[in-house]
This record gives C-alpha cells, sequence and structure tokens, in this order.
C-alpha cells in the first residue's frame, strides 16, 4: 500500500484541477460536468475497496467497509442530483444525508471497538442537541417562511431534517474526533477532520444558497464535495499507524474534553432562551425545540446514570476481586510462609545428621532438637538393637534418675513395641490420671496428648519416638514429624552402615597389623637364615681351602715317596 499513496495523491490534484477546469472553460458541456461529478465518489469508492482487500486486521477491515457503504450511498446522491439537474430538496440529499450518518456510524463503530465507553453515545446526544438548536434557529429564520408556499411533505421533511442532520451530525464527528484522538492515526486523523470542517462549511454555504434559489451548480465550491470523499477515501491507506498515548496523557485530556462537553446541553438551552427573547413571535417553535432538547438532555442523563451505574458494579466487582486476591494472597503468603518455616526447620535437622558417626549421638540431638519445634514438653526416642529389642537412648526434660520412659520394649510390647509392630502412628488423647506429670520450676500437669511415631527404613521400623504435650500438634507441626522420621530411619540405617564399615575397616586394619607383624618376623627370620648362610659360605669355603691345602700336601707326599721309591729302587741295584 505505501507503493500506492504517491500515485493516488497525483490523481486526487489531478481530478480537482479537472473539475474545476471544467467549471471555468468548458460550463457549457453538462455532460462532462455530470461525468466529472459522479467521477468523484467512484475514485473514492476505488481507493476504498483497494485498501480494503489489503487490510487484514478485522475490526479495521469493518471501519473502513462502512465508510465504503457511506461514500457508496454519495455515489447515488450524486448521481440522482446531477441526472435531476441539481434540485433541492430531492431524494439526491436523502442519500447524501445517509452519507453523513453512515459515516458517523463508522467513526462510532471505531471509538467504541477501540474504547468500549458509553462517552461516545454521549457525545453524539450532544451532536442531536446542537442539531435541535440548529433546527430551531433555522425554522425561525428560514424554514418557517417555506410554509407560506405550497410544497410535499417529503420536500418539507428533507428542507427540515437535511441541514440540521448534517451540521448536527458533523460537529457530533468533530467532538468524536477532537475526544479520542489517539484512537485513529495521526494521517487519517488530520485528513478526516479537515475534510469534516469543509464540508460542514461547504453545507452551510449550499444551504444559505438553496433556500433562497440562489444556488449555481457552476460554482467553485461545488467540487469541494466530491474532492472532501475522495480525501476520506484517500486516508484509508494511512490506517497502519497509531499513536499510542501513555494512560496519563488520555486523563488528561479526557478530564479537559470532558468539562468542555458537559456544559454543551446547558450552552444551548441558554441559546434558545436568548432566541427566545430575540424572536417573540416564534416563541412556539422555541419552546418545542427547548422540549426536545430537554429530551435529549434527558436521556443523556439516563445514559449516564447507567453508566455510572455499570461502572459502580464494576468497581464493586473489581473490588471484590481485589479482596479475593487479596485473601489469596495473604492465604499464598501464609502457606509460602509455613513452606519455608519448614523448610528451614527440615534443613536445621539435616544439617544437624552431617558429623555424626554413632546412634546414641543422633537420638540425643535429634531428640533435643525436635522436641521444642513441635512445642513437646517430653520425649523419649527408642532404637531397635541387634536383638531386635527398642533400647532407650536419648530423653528430652528427663530427670537425674532417668525415669522417664521405660529403658526397652521388646517388638510389639506396650505402646511403644505396638507401634513399631504396627508402623503406624498412635496418639494418645484420653491420658491415665497415674500418667507421667510434667514437671517444671513452677509445678506439674499431665500430659493431654502422647504421640507414638515409627521410624522406618525400607519397611522395618528402627525407631520410635513417644511425644507429650500440652495441646494437639498442628497440621505444620505434624508435617514436621513425618520428614523428620522419615528422613531418621534413613539416617539410622546411614549410620549403621558406617558402623558397620568401620567394624569391617578395623577388622581389616588388625589383620593388616598382623600379617604385618608376621612379615616381619619372616624378615628376621630370613634375616638370620641369610647371616647363617653366610656363615655356612664362609665355612664351606674355609673347608674348601683347607681341602686344596690337604690335597696339595697329599700330592708332595706322593711325591716325595715316588721320589723314596725311586731311590730305594736305585738303591737295591747297586
Amino acid at each position: 500500500m505505501e507503493k500506492l499513496k504517491k500515485p493516488l495523491i497525483f490523481i486526487t490534484i489531478i481530478y480537482a484541477l479537472i473539475y474545476y477546469l471544467f467549471i471555468l472553460f468548458w460550463s457549457t458541456n453538462t455532460l462532462g460536468m455530470g461525468i466529472v461529478a459522479v467521477t468523484g465518489p467512484i475514485i473514492a469508492l476505488i481507493f476504498l475497496g483497494v485498501a480494503i482487500y489489503h487490510i487484514k486486521e478485522l475490526e479495521e477491515k469493518r471501519f473502513w467497509f462502512i465508510i465504503f457503504a457511506a461514500c457508496f450511498s454519495y455515489f447515488i446522491g450524486e448521481f440522482m442530483w446531477v441526472a435531476m439537474d441539481f434540485p433541492f430538496p430531492s431524494w439526491a440529499n436523502f442519500f447524501f444525508n445517509m452519507f453523513v450518518i453512515l459515516y458517523s456510524l463508522a467513526i462510532l463503530y471505531k471509538v467504541y471497538m477501540k474504547r468500549r465507553q458509553y462517552g461516545s453515545i454521549q457525545l453524539f446526544f450532544d451532536s442531536f442537541i446542537i442539531m435541535t438548536v440548529l433546527t430551531t434557529i433555522m425554522w425561525v429564520y428560514f424554514l418557517e417562511p417555506l410554509l407560506q408556499y405550497e410544497t410535499s411533505t417529503f420536500h418539507f421533511i428533507i428542507s427540515l431534517t437535511y441541514p440540521a442532520a448534517h451540521l448536527g451530525i458533523l460537529i457530533g464527528i468533530v467532538m468524536l474526533f477532537v475526544s479520542y484522538k489517539s484512537t485513529f492515526p495521526p494521517i487519517v486523523l488530520t485528513i478526516n477532520t479537515a475534510v469534516v470542517f469543509i464540508y460542514t462549511i461547504a453545507e452551510l454555504y449550499y444551504l444559505y444558497q438553496a433556500i433562497y434559489d440562489n444556488y449555481n451548480y457552476l460554482s467553485l465550491i461545488t467540487p469541494v464535495w466530491n474532492i472532501c470523499v475522495i480525501l476520506i477515501g484517500l486516508s484509508s491507506f494511512y490506517g497502519s499507524h497509531i499513536n499510542v498515548q501513555s494512560p496519563q496523557e488520555e486523563k488528561n485530556q479526557a478530564k479537559k474534553v470532558h468539562s468542555i462537553f458537559i456544559i454543551i446541553p446547558y450552552l444551548s438551552l441558554m441559546v434558545l432562551v436568548i432566541l427566545a427573547i430575540i424572536k417573540k413571535e416564534a416563541i412556539l417553535g422555541i419552546f418545542i425545540g427547548g422540549m426536545v432538547v430537554l429530551f435529549f438532555i434527558v436521556i443523556r442523563q439516563v445514559i449516564t446514570i447507567s453508566e455510572n451505574r455499570t461502572l459502580v458494579r464494576q468497581l464493586k466487582g473489581r473490588t471484590e476481586e481485589l479482596e479475593r486476591l487479596q485473601i489469596e494472597q495473604l492465604e499464598l503468603k501464609e502457606a509460602a510462609d509455613e513452606q519455608s518455616w519448614l523448610k528451614t526447620k527440615i534443613a536445621e535437622i539435616a544439617t544437624m545428621y552431617s558429623g555424626i558417626d554413632n546412634i546414641e549421638t543422633l537420638a540425643r540431638q535429634l531428640i533435643t532438637k525436635i522436641t521444642p519445634m513441635v512445642r513437646a514438653t517430653y520425649a523419649v526416642i527408642y532404637v531397635k538393637d541387634d536383638k531386635g529389642i527398642f533400647q532407650k537412648l536419648a530423653a528430652y526434660a528427663d530427670t537425674r534418675q532417668g525415669d522417664i520412659g521405660a529403658s526397652s520394649f521388646h517388638l510389639g510390647e506396650g505402646i511403644v513395641g505396638q507401634c513399631a509392630l504396627e508402623n503406624r502412628i498412635i496418639i494418645l488423647n484420653r491420658i491415665p490420671k497415674d500418667y507421667i506429670k510434667i514437671t517444671s520450676g513452677l509445678g506439674s500437669k499431665q500430659p493431654s496428648r502422647v504421640t507414638v511415631i515409627p521410624a522406618e527404613f525400607q519397611g522395618e521400623v528402627l525407631a520410635v519416638i513417644e511425644l507429650a504435650s500440652f495441646q494437639s500438634f498442628s497440621h505444620l507441626e505434624e508435617m514436621l514429624l513425618q520428614e523428620v522420621v522419615s528422613n531418621l530411619g534413613i539416617n539410622i540405617q546411614s549410620i549403621l552402615g558406617q558402623m558397620q564399615v568401620r567394624k569391617l575397616l578395623q577388622e581389616s586394619q588388625a589383620l593388616t597389623e598382623e600379617s604385618q607383624s608376621q612379615s616381619e618376623e619372616l624378615q628376621l627370620q630370613q634375616e638370620e637364615l641369610r647371616t647363617i648362610n653366610e656363615q655356612l659360605g664362609e665355612q664351606y669355603e674355609s673347608s674348601e681351602q683347607k681341602s686344596k691345602e690337604l690335597e696339595k700336601v697329599q700330592s708332595i707326599l706322593e711325591e716325595k715317596v715316588q721320589q723314596l721309591e725311586r731311590l730305594h729302587l736305585s738303591g737295591q741295584k747297586n
């Protein structure tokens, strides 16, 4: 659509020049004048058709379609006006009225769909009030003289309603444009405001000339209507951008406009009062006009009251909604605080578990930590040993004698043993008189509630906690206890596993040390054997040496014996 803007502006300018050239130089060419006159609204319809085809938004398309219907009505009126040789009044004026009415409905639709306010309807009633005042003035000064001449009822109605409808509705449109600037794109607002203003001036001039039969269709004002309609069609190509005002700017603008429009009905009545003073002979017509104005004022006030009631209902609904949201926010905040408290306490207990390497320390620290958290007064924790007996490992607020709670329970024995057997929470609300008493420096009293909770791991109960308190636990405290005991079984199993690992590690270390000791003894024995071997080696070498010496001596002796034998033999020969 951007590429079409400049050619369309050029077409509009060319059409205006051609129309004025016909009026100035070819005024005798009646057929040409008629063709040019009818061509204007056709051009506007073409502009609007192309724009509607390219517009994607449904509401915007509907708005321009209503404008298209208004321009089509204008085209019919223009065609009839030219064909009937420019009469007044005639059926052409009826279609011109329809053009203005449809155009105003399009503006009203645009404002209502964007704003959804009763203010637009009130503005139209303001325009009706102004229309009534103008009709009264025209009746007094222009239309009453027409009654002296014979005329048809249709001509009289057109003569009466044409100026009033045009002027009143056009003024209403101007007020709508002024009131809802942010509803329309800047160029569309500027073009249409200027068009309506110029169209209104042209209508005033035409009305004055037509009433006294002085209007000439060759007047330079004749093309103005067609040019205005073409400009309306041209403005449809500039409807893509809207200046969005801030809420504060819209509020300030609405206050200014409302302060101006709120006095319009009363100024209209003042005008009629002044007119009645000036034209006393037309007091009846002025009185009728005043009654009509009052009627419109009453309707306007009824609409205002209805709007106020609607606003009050909406305000009440929003107030109730805000109260509900506030209650929901408070509930969410309380829930968030409870969850925060729960997570904080769970984190504290979880942090406590780190560094604990034996069951006794775990039981003592846990019972010391959890008991005041749930507002309990006495507490005992029993942990299952290797023989399956639940031994008392720690107590909260215990006496020196350690008489809070029995020392141990077998599975199924007493409430603690039954809790472990059934693996469920047991709550006692009716406490016997001879039951344990909670004592302090100020006195003693029986608890009103005893809660026994099992801690299990993979279906096996490893510990049981018994709590005594003066009041019932809250839902949040019960959730904390459930979270704690659910983790307690895991931690007990983890510590037992660690203890087993440490035991195995100690046994392994003992075996390693024993093996190392045996290794050292073997090494010492090896050293002794090595020394003995060395000694034996030395003795062997010494014996070998002696053996060699003996062999040497033996060989010497054998030589000596051989020498002696030879000497002996030689001596015998001699």
